[in-house]
């Protein structure tokens, strides 16, 4: 054979429901990546509005709940970074509404999810509703951690502090 090379042609592959759910699952990681780059650097309000985008992403493709979850709640936890209550009350409210549909609420990121919302409204001034939410969460931890440990400790002054309508941040702010 001298000369040129055969000429091939690729057929275009049809989309299936598969193919276009494993795109828009690739889709999400990447974007998880890059809110995850952006929150490593610092720069929450992009980590936060890629964290947006990858909420309507995954809502759409009806991701996991435990997926879509663990979105919420750092949603929520950049909402505070940058001062955006709403967003992270938003945010923290729809993880624990999700949530009750993924398990028992026995476990750590149930209690995670419980204390963020507590959190959130602590710092809002709503002192009624976060020491609810509080207590929920501590029981909850106090499943999973000693009873002397330094995170119960720590998780207790927490809820104190809400009792007592104490005005500062809950969560720690990243410089």
């Amino acid at each position: 054979m001298h000369g040129k090379a055969p000429f091939m042609t690729i057929e275009p592959q049809e989309s299936t429901p598969e193919s276009t759910k494993h795109a828009q699952m690739e889709l999400a990681r990447c974007i998880r990546l890059q809110a995850s780059t952006a929150k490593h650097e610092r720069r929450f309000r992009d980590a936060l509005r890629l964290r947006v985008e990858l909420d309507a992403l995954l809502t759409s493709i009806d991701a996991p709940l435990a997926e879509r979850c663990s979105n919420l709640n750092m949603m929520a936890f950049l909402g505070l970074q940058i001062g955006d209550y709403a967003t992270a009350e938003r945010a923290a409210r729809s993880c624990v509404e999700l949530y009750q549909c993924v398990d028992e609420k026995k476990s750590e990121s149930w209690a995670t999810y419980l204390s963020m919302l507590a959190s959130v409204l602590a710092e809002r001034g709503n002192f009624d509703e976060a020491v609810g939410f509080g207590e929920s969460a501590f029981k909850q931890f106090a499943l999973n951690h000693s009873p002397n440990s330094e995170f119960l400790k720590y998780r207790s002054l927490a809820l104190e502090r809400m009792r007592s309508k104490w005005l500062g941040y809950y969560i720690d702010r990243i410089d």
